[in-house]
């Protein structure tokens, strides 16, 4: 029985491993014999007490920092009866050496916590970039708990020692998450040999969006890694990707997908579109006006602006300047306004200090305050969402509006007529999904700037000939 909230322990990283995933992850190494097995964070002890009653020559150690699952691992292995197999020891993982005699086998499994790095401490952190550059890469201190606890396990890592853990997978493709792309592709230490990469939208945890992977992984060199593509826990689509693929690439996941295999006439968006995030106003509840706001300002000194990602969903809205949200925009020298211009940005502007909005970290780094929006900058030809639970949702924009820095806007690198790019955001809205961009704990998938970049799009040429033709 647990005391806590979801919400308590989803803080914590305190996510409970379905008793169908610890039944699986034991059977990946069941062809094996261990004199110790390492429950790695062990929460409840569903590990703990499975490879107990499974590794019966086996001595568990499960270890957790809180006194609370250590009281349930105890009462779960005393109900199971295998409490005197089961040493259960309340400590933090990631400086905890388990006490082993030489030549002993060790497994190391379980489901490490998932908290991220706003929630560890500055010790903890600078503790991780040592260790990592002890095993030989540098580990990012944005990295997430679960992080430390695989260069923990690589720290103690000996020949013969088998490792399988259940982890978020978002470090397959983000910049944190070179480390352990390292260490499972490259290093000498130890290297995975078998993936399971759950689908995405596949929910293996009790209220949480995690994405998951299971790795296993030993101490032998390996050609080519095991990879099992899982729908749910009972449809997979098997295949083995070279380890030398892996150890090249920055995106695991698009090697796992098989990108190479695509269409050789595709190119990255970034060689047709840059791509920019909307402007930064510094202050939202003040230049953007909606309502009896906007109207009080004379529409010379405002504009239409896509405040919204839910804004790229409503066409009625988007068709119509007067429903959007109003950027009020000042130009650079007041001088410039004459008459009742000039008299309504003033008092924007004595407004505007009067409530410290030119105090502020963005104003006071613009040069004028009160300049949000230059007249220099051409509105972006289409618009792009880039966070959410599914693919990202991109609208031409053929109304001409700006954006803040809700959405993405894409800009042409070269010159593209309407049609090319009308047909280029109808081949991103049926081919863009979640894969690309970086999935956080929440469930919610990001594309970054230079992510969206590299979404494989038909050429130029393709784009601005008389038929496309529909690949992928």
């Amino acid at each position: 029985m647990n005391a806590k909230s979801t919400r308590e322990r989803r803080k914590l990283g305190e996510t409970y491993t379905p008793l169908a995933v610890v039944d699986m992850m034991c059977d990946m190494v069941a062809d094996d014999s261990f004199d110790v097995v390492v429950d790695c964070g062990c929460g409840s002890g569903r590990f703990a007490v499975t490879c107990a009653e499974r590794f019966t020559s086996a001595r568990v150690v499960a270890i957790d920092l809180s006194s609370a699952a250590c009281e349930m691992c105890r009462a779960n292995a005393r109900e199971a009866g295998v409490a005197d197999r089961v040493e259960v020891v309340q400590g933090d993982f990631t400086t905890y050496d388990v006490d082993r005699r030489p030549g002993e086998r060790v497994l190391w499994i379980g489901n490490p916590p998932y908290v991220r790095h706003h929630d560890i401490s500055a010790d903890a952190k600078a503790r991780y970039a040592r260790e990592t550059a002890g095993l030989g890469h540098k580990g990012s201190t944005l990295a997430g708990l679960h992080a430390h606890f695989v260069a923990s396990i690589a720290r103690q890592f000996s020949p013969g020692d088998v490792g399988c853990l259940i982890l978020s997978a978002e470090w397959m493709d983000v910049g944190y998450g070179s480390f352990m792309r390292w260490l499972f592709s490259s290093s000498e230490r130890l290297r995975a040999n078998e993936l399971i990469v759950f689908d995405k939208e596949t929910r293996l945890f009790e209220g949480t969006d995690s994405t998951a992977v299971i790795v296993c992984f030993h101490s032998d060199p390996v050609d080519e890694i095991t990879v099992r593509l899982a729908r749910d826990l009972d449809h997979f689509e098997d295949c083995s990707v070279a380890a030398s693929a892996l150890a090249l690439s920055h995106r695991w996941t698009d090697v796992l997908a098989g990108d190479d295999n695509r269409p050789s006439d595709l190119v990255p968006l970034g060689s047709l579109m840059r791509v920019h995030r909307g402007f930064v106003t510094g202050n939202n509840g003040f230049w953007i006006r909606s309502g009896k706001g906007a109207a009080e300002v004379p529409s010379a000194l405002r504009r239409p602006v896509v405040r919204h990602a839910s804004d790229l969903s409503d066409p009625a809205k988007l068709s119509n300047p007067d429903a959007m949200a109003q950027l009020v925009m000042l130009p650079a020298n007041l001088d410039d306004l004459d008459g009742d211009l000039r008299t309504v940005a003033d008092a924007i502007v004595a407004d505007g200090k009067a409530r410290g909005v030119d105090a502020g970290y963005v104003a006071s780094h613009r040069t004028p305050w009160w300049s949000v929006l230059r007249d220099d900058r051409e509105p972006p030809a289409a618009f792009m969402s880039y966070m959410g639970r599914s693919g990202p949702r991109f609208v031409v924009n053929e109304w001409g509006y700006d954006s803040v820095n809700t959405v993405h806007g894409l800009y042409p690198v070269a010159p593209m007529s309407e049609r090319a790019i009308a047909r280029l955001v109808s081949w991103l809205n049926d081919h863009t999904s979640t894969r690309g961009g970086r999935t956080y704990c929440g469930g919610l998938v990001k594309f970054e700037p230079r992510e969206a970049e590299a979404i494989l799009v038909p050429s130029l040429a393709t784009l601005e000939g008389r038929r496309m033709r529909r690949a992928g």
